[in-house]
């Protein structure tokens, strides 16, 4: 699960050992379009005009292989003078800290560490809290349909790591695609959901997202709609995210949608989900919590959300992520004696008081 190495080239060998750690593994994301292997296919690098080393079309990998490095470069310096080191390379980080659960405590010796994934050089964390991660379950029912669809796509916005950026208020392609429907059904639009495909990593702002939908109402005045929600909501990112546009287009038509009670269910939770920085009056630099959600749908019949949550200092992320199946997927349908309307209300929670994170199941009603 992790790698120990250790050194032994020392001022003084009475010195206390000390631990440098940091993780091998990467958030692996390339923007739309881009046909990227990160198996098998190594980061184009380029310096840009600042002097900042940035990858091309990808994500640079500097979380955290900036702090590898460094304590490669640490240990290959044979002229370096320092106390005896315990180098430390954890995996599986960025999924949940895997790595460093699953490594065995007893080699290590140090009582000293300095952790070299923080908030870059001139910034030491000194406390961190725990987390929650919640896996949503909603119950759909689906109709046969043979109204036009159309696809609703948000695109454009900057993105970013969940944890660093979620401070700069920048745009969540799934709750802005959730808020234009809402509203669009707030205004008596006919929106029967098809699919909902958004976001690409956990701790990744949702750049994109697309929901395709099927309604009686007509094409053109459907794009004058999302034209005029459009550019409201473009003056409210004008400055955290300019880029923001929409993309509205009809789509071949497909024989089933949600009907309209899970339609409503889903996209008003989606519309009421909180996002962004939470801040507790009073303390200030403390980020109230951090959220993170996934919104998928393995089955044809039930969406799947997994959220996570976490407090701790100047770290704060409410994201949604969406990803269900396309139209054209079939899955058995599936019966829950506890649904009402198709939507579960059943709760089952599952707390590991030893980790540093505890996970919980619900169905949400």
């Amino acid at each position: 699960a992790s790698c120990l190495v250790g050194s032994e080239m020392c001022v003084r060998d009475s010195y206390d050992p000390v631990m440098l750690q940091g993780h091998l593994d990467m958030v692996c994301e390339a923007v739309a379009g881009l046909d990227f292997d990160f198996e098998t296919q190594p980061i184009e690098t380029y310096v840009d005009e600042d002097g900042r080393l940035r990858a091309k079309g990808t994500t640079l990998g500097a979380d955290d292989g900036m702090g590898v490095a460094q304590m490669l470069a640490i240990l290959a310096d044979d002229s370096l003078k320092h106390p005896p080191l315990e180098c430390v390379f954890t995996v599986q980080e960025e999924v949940g800290l895997c790595g460093a659960l699953a490594m065995d405590k007893t080699l290590l010796h140090s009582h000293r560490m300095i952790s070299l994934d923080g908030g870059g050089e001139v910034v030491t964390g000194i406390s961190s809290a725990g987390g929650i991660q919640a896996v949503n379950t909603i119950a759909c029912t689906f109709k046969k349909q043979s109204n036009p669809c159309y696809q609703l796509k948000v695109t454009g916005l900057s993105g970013g790591h969940s944890g660093g950026e979620i401070h700069k208020e920048k745009g969540n392609a799934n709750k802005l695609v959730a808020r234009i429907l809402k509203e669009m059904m707030n205004d008596g639009v006919d929106v029967s959901l098809v699919s909902f495909n958004g976001g690409a990593k956990d701790n990744a702002i949702p750049r994109e997202s697309v929901a395709v939908f099927a309604s009686e109402n007509d094409a053109d005045y459907l794009k004058d709609l999302v034209k005029e929600k459009t550019e409201k909501i473009s003056v409210e990112f004008e400055h955290s995210d300019p880029g923001f546009q929409t993309v509205f287009e009809s789509v071949e038509t497909c024989n089933e949608c949600m009907d309209q009670t899970s339609t409503k269910h889903v996209i008003d939770y989606l519309y009421l989900l909180d996002n962004g920085f939470q801040h507790r009056p009073g303390f200030d630099g403390l980020a109230d919590s951090q959220v993170k959600v996934l919104f998928e749908q393995p089955e044809a019949r039930i969406v799947h959300m997994r959220e996570n949550h976490t407090t701790g200092t100047n770290r704060n992320n409410h994201q949604l992520r969406a990803n269900t199946r396309r139209c054209n997927q079939r899955c058995r349908d599936t019966t829950r004696s506890d649904c009402r309307n198709g939507c579960g209300t059943q709760r089952d929670t599952q707390y590991g008081s030893n980790r540093p994170g505890h996970q919980q199941r619900r169905n949400v009603g």
